[in-house]
């Protein structure tokens, strides 16, 4: 263990400064997409459950004319008298 620290020690002393900023920036890079990865995936699965949800309680589509819209009111009066 203790030549192991000493081998990464003298590995990074021997580095020039650039190289260990590039080196410590790609840790930490690396380790902040392994932390952000799960709430990513999760965010994906919650966006398709609101877009499944609202194709559900979408209503039907504008009038395009006046018999169109009357039977449309007829429709909702119905079921709002119903429930």
């Amino acid at each position: 263990m203790a030549a192991e620290t000493t081998a990464i020690v003298l590995k990074n002393t021997l580095q020039t400064e650039p190289a260990r900023h590039k080196n410590a920036r790609a840790a930490g890079f690396s380790l902040l997409e392994r932390a952000t990865k799960p709430l990513d995936d999760a965010l994906k699965v919650v966006q398709s459950e609101i877009e499944a949800v609202q194709l559900k309680v979408k209503g039907p589509p504008p009038a395009k004319d006046v018999v169109a819209e009357t039977k449309q009111r007829e429709i909702a009066r119905t079921v709002v008298d119903t429930a």
